[in-house]
């Protein structure tokens, strides 16, 4: 039974040591009368090492409606991400991959 408890607690910090972070930011544009533009919200998947592996930002307008979104995975390489930017406004979608 202990042995099986040890390996429990084992499994359990090999979890806790493969968990990702969730990382939220948020920021505000405002044009030159200082009157808010758009509202941008940034989500941030980071493994311990520090590594972001996906990043999705939103952008409402000031009455808080979607009007365009990106998504880019680090899937292929750490510094250059594959992308998909949507622009909601317009219905028009950029697809960006890299390809080693």
């Amino acid at each position: 039974m202990k042995i099986f408890l040890n390996l429990i607690i084992l499994l359990l910090l090999n979890f806790n040591v493969q968990a990702q972070e969730t990382v939220i930011m948020k920021g505000e544009a405002f044009n030159g009368d200082n009157k808010l533009v758009y509202v941008e919200n940034h989500t941030f998947i980071k493994l311990p090492t520090g590594e972001i592996t996906d990043i999705k930002t939103t952008y409402h307008n000031p009455s808080g409606k979607l009007i365009a979104e990106v998504k880019s995975t680090f899937e292929i390489d750490p510094f250059i991400p594959n992308t998909v930017f949507i622009d909601h406004r317009f219905n028009e979608k950029q697809e960006l991959s890299y390809d080693k």
